[in-house]
C-alpha cells in the first residue's frame, strides 16, 4: 500500500510543478486603464477613501472620491465579490474560499485562513472584531476580525441559497437574501438565524433597511420586496425592468440603484421617497455594472464589468469615469514592429498604436461588426477580416484612417482569420470551410476549394527561406484547422487542399508554424498538437489545464506562448513538451498573441483587454533561489499541524505562502523575527501542498503531504 501511495504521489508531482511555474509574471496593462478586471464591489468610509475588489483577486484603493484609483497588491488570484471597511484601516475582501483583511488601508493583504469550505459572496463587520460571512448554503460568524468562523446558518435554514447580500440596521437586527428568493433574519447579533417568506422564488441581490422595521430586497427582472414589520410578511411591486444588482442609501428616503440589461447596457436610478418612485439617469457605459455606494447624497460611485469606474459629485444626475480605453472585446492583434501594432474586435471596434502600446487611438471600421482577424504588411497596408456586416474583408492604404470594402460575398461569409504568406499573398478562412485568397495585397479574393464543410478558425502559412531563388507564390506551405479537429495542409498556394489526421473532434482554434514541418494547433479544452513532419502525423502535448485555447505563437522552435479562456497564459521553452501557466493578472477571456521579439508581446481579449510584456512574461519580482535549504518542515506527511524551522540566524521577515495542487494561494502570511514558524493545517483538504518561503536571501519551496 505504501509503494502504491508512492508512485500516486510522484505522479501528481510531475502535474504539479509546472502549474507552480512563474506563479507571477510581468504582463502589465496597456487597456482599459487603470485596468480590465471586473469589479464587483465597492465600499467608501467618507466622501474621499474608498475600495474596490474583483476578478483575479483586484483591490483598488482611491483617496479623491473615485477620480483616480491606485491598484493594491491583494496577494491572491481569487475572484473577489465583496469589500468592507469599517474605518480608513481596517477592511476585508473576500471571495472563493478566500478571506483577505488588512489593517493599514490596504498597503499589504493577509490571508485569513478559515474553515469556509464554500464560496463567499458577501461580507459585513460591526467592528473590528465582529462580523459575518455569507455565500453558498452558509453564514459564518467571527468574533476575532476573521481569523477563526463560527457557523450560524446553514442546513434548512438557507436551503442551498447562495446568500449575496448581508445588511444590520444595528448589533441586533440583520438581514441576508440571496438566491431562490430567500431571505433569512436575526434580532440577536447573528447568533441565529430564521427563513422569512418572500413570496418570490427570483434572486436577490442586495437588502436595506432604513430602522428595524421597514425595509427592502432587490433583484432579478426588476424584483422589488417592501416589508414594514420587519420582514415578517413581504409585498411585491415592480417599478424597473432590469435585473437590480445593488443599491445604495443616504438616509431613508435618499437611495440609488444600478440594473443591468440583457443586452449589457445599463441604468443608473434614484429615489427620494424611500423608493416609492424612481428617476432613471443613463451612466454613460455600455458595461453592465455591479455596485454602487455613495457617501453623502451627493456623491457616489458605481464599477462594473471590465473595469468601469464612474463617479459623480451631483446625486448622480451625471457621471464621470475614472476607467478610460476601448471596452469592446478585442479578437486579433498584428505588430510589424515593437512600435507600430492594430488590434480589432466585435462592434466594427479597431485601435492602433505608433509607441509600443502606451498610447491606443480607438476607432471602429464602418458598417461593420465582428472583426475577427488583423495583418499588416507594413505601416500604411492591411487587412481586417470579418464575421457578419455588409462586407468580410476591409483594406486600409493610410495606415487604418480610412477602410475600403475588398470583398463583394456571392454568399454570407463569416471569416474567423487572415495570414499573408508574403507581402501580396495572402489568405482568409472561415464558417462552413470557406477559404479565400489574394494575390495583389488585397485588392481582389478568389475561392479555393477547401474540401470540408467544417467551420475553419485559423490559417497560417510558412514561406521557405530561399537565397537567389525567386519562389512562386504557390510554392507556398500553409494549414488551416477548425471544427471537428479539422486539419488541412496545401503545398502549393491552396490549389490543393488535403485533409490530415489530427486524431481528435475537438475544435482547434489556432495554428502557427515555425518551418515547414515543425507546428503545433491548439483549441478547445486545453487541447494542444505538434506535428515535427509538415503534418504527417500529430501528437497531443499535456498542457496540464482544461480552459480553450484561443490563439498561439511560437518564437522559435523552442519558446511559445498560448492564451485561453479565463485569462490564461501558457508558455513553453522546451517546444512544448511541458506547458507552465503563467499569471495574466486578469480573469478576462484571452483571444490571441503577438510577440514583435523574443521579449515584446502582446495579448488582447474580452473587454478590451490589451496586455503587454518586455521580457518574454518573466517573473518581475526579482526572487531568486536558495542555493541551499535552509528550511526544515515537520512533520511530513502531516495531520493537524507543521512546523517550519530556519536553519540559520534570526530571521527579519519571512512570509509564508502555501498553494494547493491547482496552483491556487490559499494562505500568505508574515512572520518577523521568527526561526520556528507553526502553521495550523487541521482545515486543510487532504493532499499535496508547495509551501513557498522567502526571506531576504531568497526563496525555497517545498513539498508537503496532509493526511
Amino acid at each position: 500500500m505504501k509503494e502504491l501511495f508512492f508512485v500516486i504521489y510522484l505522479s501528481v508531482i510531475s502535474v504539479f510543478i509546472p502549474l507552480m511555474a512563474n506563479a507571477q509574471t510581468d504582463f502589465f496593462w496597456q487597456n482599459p486603464k487603470p485596468q480590465g478586471n471586473t469589479l464587483y464591489s465597492t465600499k467608501f468610509v467618507n466622501t474621499n477613501i474608498g475600495w474596490t475588489a474583483g476578478d483575479n483577486g483586484t483591490i483598488m484603493k482611491t483617496n479623491d472620491g473615485g477620480k483616480t484609483w491606485i491598484t493594491q497588491k491583494s496577494g491572491s488570484e481569487a475572484t473577489l465579490n465583496s469589500v468592507y471597511f469599517i474605518d480608513q484601516n481596517i477592511g476585508w475582501a473576500v471571495g472563493a474560499n478566500t478571506i483577505l483583511k488588512t489593517t493599514n488601508g490596504g498597503d499589504t493583504w493577509e490571508s485569513l485562513t478559515t474553515n469556509a469550505p464554500t464560496a463567499i459572496s458577501s461580507v459585513y463587520f460591526f467592528n473590528a472584531s465582529t462580523g459575518f460571512f455569507s455565500g453558498w448554503g452558509q453564514i459564518f460568524k467571527t468574533i476575532d476580525g476573521g481569523n477563526t468562523l463560527t457557523m450560524v446558518a446553514t442546513g434548512t435554514t438557507v436551503n442551498f441559497s447562495n446568500m449575496l447580500s448581508i445588511f444590520f440596521f444595528n448589533s441586533k437586527f440583520g438581514w441576508s437574501v440571496g438566491t431562490n428568493g430567500k431571505v433569512l433574519n436575526t434580532t440577536d447579533g447573528g447568533n441565529t438565524w430564521n427563513s422569512q417568506v418572500s413570496n418570490t422564488t427570483n434572486r436577490l441581490n442586495t437588502v436595506y433597511f432604513s430602522d428595524s422595521i421597514n425595509g427592502y430586497a432587490f433583484g432579478d427582472s426588476g424584483t422589488r420586496l417592501i416589508t414594514n414589520n420587519g420582514g415578517v410578511t413581504w409585498s411585491s411591486s415592480k417599478v424597473m425592468n432590469n435585473h437590480i444588482n445593488s443599491v445604495s442609501f443616504f438616509n431613508s428616503n435618499i437611495g440609488w440603484a444600478v440594473t443591468e440589461s440583457n443586452s449589457d447596457s445599463t441604468t443608473i436610478y434614484r429615489t427620494t421617497n424611500g423608493g416609492t418612485s424612481w428617476s432613471s439617469y443613463w451612466s454613460g457605459s455600455d458595461r453592465a455594472l455591479t455596485s454602487i455606494n455613495f457617501t453623502d447624497a451627493y456623491k457616489g460611485c458605481v464599477v462594473g464589468h471590465g473595469g468601469t469606474i464612474l463617479w459623480t459629485t451631483n446625486a448622480g444626475t451625471t457621471w464621470d469615469a475614472a476607467s478610460s480605453g476601448m471596452t469592446t472585446p478585442l479578437i486579433s492583434v498584428h505588430f510589424i514592429n515593437n512600435l507600430q501594432g492594430w488590434a480589432v474586435g466585435e462592434q466594427g471596434g479597431i485601435a492602433r498604436t505608433i509607441d509600443g502600446g502606451i498610447t491606443w487611438t480607438a476607432g471602429k471600421i464602418p458598417k461593420s461588426s465582428w472583426l475577427n482577424g488583423v495583418y499588416f504588411v507594413n505601416k500604411d497596408t492591411g487587412v481586417v477580416a470579418a464575421g457578419f456586416g455588409t462586407n468580410q474583408i476591409y483594406k486600409t492604404n493610410d495606415g487604418g484612417n480610412t477602410w475600403n470594402n475588398a470583398v463583394t460575398p456571392k454568399t454570407d461569409y463569416f471569416l474567423n482569420s487572415i495570414h499573408f504568406g508574403s507581402k501580396y499573398v495572402g489568405w482568409s478562412v472561415g464558417f462552413n470551410g470557406i477559404i479565400l485568397k489574394t494575390g495583389n495585397l488585397g485588392e481582389t479574393w478568389i475561392e479555393q476549394k477547401s474540401g470540408t464543410t467544417n467551420d475553419l478558425y485559423s490559417v497560417y502559412f510558412y514561406k521557405p527561406k530561399t537565397t537567389g531563388i525567386k519562389v512562386s507564390s504557390n510554392d507556398t506551405t500553409g494549414y488551416a484547422v477548425g471544427a471537428n479537429g479539422t486539419i488541412l495542409r496545401t503545398r502549393n498556394g491552396g490549389v490543393n487542399w488535403v485533409s490530415q489526421v489530427s486524431g481528435t473532434t475537438s475544435t482547434l482554434n489556432s495554428v502557427f508554424f515555425v518551418d515547414s514541418i515543425n507546428g503545433w494547433c491548439s483549441g478547445q479544452g486545453g487541447l494542444i498538437l505538434k506535428t515535427n513532419n509538415g503534418g504527417i502525423s500529430w501528437i497531443k502535448q499535456n498542457s496540464n489545464i482544461y480552459n480553450s485555447i484561443f490563439g498561439m505563437q511560437f518564437i522559435n522552435l523552442n519558446v511559445g506562448y498560448a492564451v485561453c479562456d479565463y485569462g490564461k497564459i501558457l508558455k513553453t521553452t522546451n517546444g512544448g513538451d511541458t506547458w507552465n501557466l503563467l499569471s495574466s493578472g486578469t480573469a478576462n477571456r484571452l483571444y490571441s498573441v503577438y510577440f514583435s521579439d523574443a521579449n515584446t508581446g502582446y495579448i488582447v481579449g474580452k473587454y478590451g483587454t490589451i496586455l503587454k510584456t518586455t521580457n518574454g512574461g518573466v517573473s518581475f519580482s526579482k526572487e531568486f533561489k536558495l542555493h541551499e535549504s535552509t528550511y526544515i518542515i515537520y512533520p511530513n506527511p502531516a495531520h493537524n499541524k507543521i512546523s517550519i524551522s530556519y536553519k540559520g540566524e534570526i530571521n527579519k521577515e519571512t512570509i509564508v505562502s502555501i498553494f494547493n495542487i491547482q496552483g491556487k494561494q490559499i494562505m500568505t502570511k508574515r512572520y518577523i523575527n521568527q526561526n520556528l514558524i507553526e502553521i495550523d493545517v487541521n482545515m486543510f483538504s487532504k493532499g499535496i501542498y508547495l509551501i513557498k518561503m522567502q526571506n531576504e536571501s531568497g526563496i525555497e519551496s517545498k513539498k508537503i503531504v496532509i493526511q
